[in-house]
């Protein structure tokens, strides 16, 4: 025969369910931060290209001197972007 405790039935508040309220897992908002973060900074770093025009107008430049800035741009981000991965890994 079962002990006593077990043929009874609980209390009433033990059987309520108590809903919260659902909380935003704190990991989805690093990943929209990063999400918005990485739009903004390649959002204006690859815009040259729609800016081309205007710049090569005001500034005098010839469209190749206009060209050569944002392929050393880009070449310095490739030459720099492993030293910084690897001091962001750490």
């Amino acid at each position: 025969m079962l002990p006593s405790r077990f043929s009874t039935c609980p209390p009433a508040h033990l059987l309520t369910l108590q809903m919260k309220s659902p909380q935003l897992f704190y990991g989805w908002t690093i990943v929209l931060a990063c999400f918005v973060s990485l739009i903004v900074v390649f959002g204006t770093r690859l815009s040259f290209q729609v800016f081309f025009v205007a710049l090569t107008d005001s500034f005098g430049w010839s469209r190749a001197s206009a060209a050569g800035i944002f392929s050393v741009s880009m070449l310095v981000f490739a030459l720099t972007a492993p030293f910084f991965g690897k001091l962001l890994d750490r």
